[in-house]
């Protein structure tokens, strides 16, 4: 299940809450059939959208609900 998959990745992270990266990542899991195929068949992979993402965030952790809504990453 996403939601299970996207919790281990929260875990994986060090995450307090599961976070739109958390969910993403988890959507490659093989207990994720359907979306790990379609993430795929696009070429991406785990370990380079992981590495991506790492990369974006650095050592940010998401420890409150709204951090990702607090956060200027992107801008």
């Amino acid at each position: 299940m996403t939601v299970e998959a996207a919790d281990d990745e929260r875990k994986r992270m060090g995450d307090s809450y599961i976070s739109t990266a958390s969910l993403f990542l988890g959507c490659f899991s093989q207990d994720v059939p359907t979306t790990n195929k379609i993430l795929t068949d696009m070429n991406l992979s785990y370990e380079a959208c992981s590495a991506a993402l790492d990369g974006i965030r650095g050592n940010v952790k998401i420890t409150k609900k709204d951090a990702e809504s607090r956060q200027g990453i992107l801008e």
